[in-house]
């Protein structure tokens, strides 16, 4: 079996994205779709929204994105709509009935994994870092796809501890597929590009990406392996040092990552994991022991927010000496953290990763000089924060005007005074403090509106959904079947509906008692869930009742579907104290007349062909047709 086909009895049970994310991953197909759009869509989701508006405040480093339509810019929309798959996926599978799958553990390395390949995206250029995080996110998709499918058979497969390797052979063994395969399959089927989908596949091989010849996506493999192997340590127990894990040591090593960049990384990795744990409500194993984990280089005091005057500086000088002397003040003496580099274009690539609240830059230099860096920075959004201090000789009117223009936020001539600089370091700390306040009451309040949205999403959710069977209530039936009928209207196209009925369900509770009754209607709401197409609805619409809407089929149709539904529920078997036995259904079916049927003919139709079939022996299909009935 390869990795881009799967069995669509399987395909039914796997995870899939539901609601707000299936209408973003559908516009998204579409070259007239614009951020307008995509924006009107993602402002249905409360919970989407308070989210990707966090997410885009912090890409912009507290860049103050306030509505949707600005959050949706900034991300772009390829962002948006991996973004929005991942968190639906996310919402509808922290638990489950898998008893021995690690739910709590699997979304921790998943977490965590997206965080540590957002980073390295950013550290080496892989690309678009928000479309890596979801594919990190998602790369073991395939993990709970076979926990959902198959609750009770992987269960019992995962009772004893194996290795990845021996996790693969036993699952296509036991099941026919392994999950590698089951998340390429995914991962393709919802757009992501083919650069994506042979990591996914190789990310548990140490050495699998050295066979990839395609550019780019050899590093892009390596460093998913990477993420996924530091995702495994941190979660778990006993582990208190990631930074001298071996394969990121090898990487940083093979791309001459700096250690204190890498430090960086995992911090920035760990603490956005569990902010982004609260957001999503995930329960997420505790990472706080990882935290400050790497020893401090000597003569280096990193710096530690809003507790001190501690800044993180980056000097861009190409004379030695000056650099040298600069580097003495600020370092060993004052207590900074700080790097340098001996022109603009070089000062641009440190500064990407290592982040400095104050760069400090001369303005005569080769390659790039100060101002065309100063340019650069505003030009981009991670740069405009940074408060740029710059070293002149020249303190003519015209030149400062021109600074000043390009951006400069202050100017210190040579030849340069210690006492000066102290006194600008101390206006530009206070700019320092000031902004970093502001971004942690607005990350707070943002934190805050995600929260109260996704709490708002899941009382609409809880309203809309019938607490036994965990599928669509009456209400919510009723609203998708005004806008189908609505669609099939505009569109001209047929729309069927079933009507559903257990049958002698009534003996079923007083035989054995409600408590198998709730049994029972739980499992043939789930059959008929499992049964039904991707755009079919299935809802329970009251006692043992349940109702389908299946657009895009015309009456005929509609009846060979009705018949599979009925054969499907026959061939289940349940156990009712200790006796096995098999439920049936009663169905009718009915079908939209465009010219005139209205919602409440459509339904009155539809119950009269389900009383047709309960009164012809009941376990039978039954039709409404040009207002004569017939049975199946």
């Amino acid at each position: 079996m390869t990795a881009s086909i799967l069995p669509q009895k399987l395909r039914r049970k796997l995870p899939s994205p539901h609601g707000v994310a299936i209408a973003i991953l559908e516009a998204s197909q579409s070259e007239n779709t614009g951020i307008d759009d995509i924006a009107e869509l993602v402002a249905n989701d409360p919970a989407l929204s308070g989210r990707l508006l966090q997410l885009a405040n912090a890409a912009a480093m507290g860049g103050g994105v306030t509505s949707i339509h600005q959050a949706v810019g900034r991300l772009g929309m390829d962002a948006v709509k991996n973004l929005a798959l991942g968190f639906s996926v996310v919402d509808q599978h922290s638990s489950g009935r898998c008893v021995h799958f690690p739910y709590r553990k699997f979304w921790s390395e998943s977490l965590l994994m997206a965080h540590l390949m957002r980073e390295l995206a950013i550290a080496v250029n892989l690309g678009s870092a928000d479309e890596l995080f979801t594919c990190a996110l998602l790369a073991r998709i395939g993990c709970l796809g076979l926990a959902t499918a198959y609750p009770e058979e992987y269960s019992a497969l995962l009772s004893a501890p194996l290795s990845d390797e021996k996790l693969l052979a036993q699952e296509e063994a036991l099941l026919g597929i392994h999950h590698l395969d089951i998340s390429a399959a995914l991962l393709r089927e919802w757009g992501f590009p083919e650069l994506l989908i042979t990591p996914v596949l190789l990310h548990e091989s140490p050495r699998g990406y050295e066979s990839i010849t395609v550019s780019g996506m050899a590093l892009i493999a390596r460093a998913l392996h990477v993420a996924y192997c530091l995702a495994k340590l941190a979660c778990t127990p006993g582990t208190t040092d990631l930074l001298h894990c071996t394969e990121l040591q090898e990487f940083a090593q093979a791309l001459s990552i700096p250690s204190n960049v890498l430090e960086s990384m995992l911090q920035n990795a760990l603490t956005q994991s569990m902010t982004w744990a609260g957001i999503l409500q995930i329960y997420l194993v505790d990472f706080s022991a990882l935290l400050n984990l790497a020893t401090p280089e000597a003569g280096v005091t990193h710096y530690k927010e809003s507790s001190s005057t501690q800044l993180r500086i980056l000097i861009v000088e190409d004379d030695p000496i000056i650099r040298t002397l600069l580097q003495t003040w600020l370092k060993v003496e004052v207590g900074h953290s700080l790097m340098s580099a001996a022109d603009g274009a070089e000062a641009l690539a440190i500064a990407r990763s290592f982040m400095p609240q104050i760069i400090i830059t001369d303005w005569r230099m080769p390659v790039m000089n100060g101002l065309d860096l100063c340019k650069a920075l505003r030009q981009s959004e991670w740069g405009q924060s940074i408060y740029v201090l710059m070293l002149t000789a020249a303190d003519g009117d015209d030149d400062l005007v021109q600074a000043f223009d390009a951006g400069v936020d202050d100017y210190l001539t040579k030849p340069l005074n210690r006492k000066a600089l102290g006194a600008r370091l101390k206006a530009a700390w206070r700019y320092v403090h000031m902004r970093e306040t502001w971004m942690r009451d607005n990350d707070r309040l943002t934190r805050s509106a995600a929260e109260l949205a996704l709490s708002n999403r899941r009382f609409q959710l809880a309203s809309l959904t019938d607490a036994l069977t965990g599928i669509p209530n009456r209400r919510a039936g009723q609203s998708v079947l005004v806008q189908a009928i609505s669609a099939a209207q505009r569109y001209g196209v047929p729309l069927c509906v079933i009507s559903i009925d257990i049958d002698h369900f009534k003996a079923i509770n007083d035989n054995f008692g409600h408590v198998v009754g709730d049994e029972v209607l739980h499992t043939i709401g789930q059959t008929l869930q499992q049964a039904a197409r991707k755009e079919d609805t299935v809802c329970r619409w009251g006692g043992e009742e349940f109702f389908i809407i299946a657009p895009n089929i015309s009456l005929s149709e509609g009846a060979i579907a009705a018949e599979r539904f009925r054969k499907f529920v026959e061939q289940q078997t349940l156990t009712l104290e200790n006796t096995v036995t098999s439920v049936t259904i009663s169905l009718g079916v009915a079908c939209l007349d465009l010219e005139s049927k209205s919602k409440d003919q459509l339904l009155i139709e539809a119950d009269q062909a389900l009383y047709a079939a309960k009164r012809g022996g009941r376990n039978r299909v039954a039709v409404s047709e040009l207002g004569e009935v017939r049975l199946i």
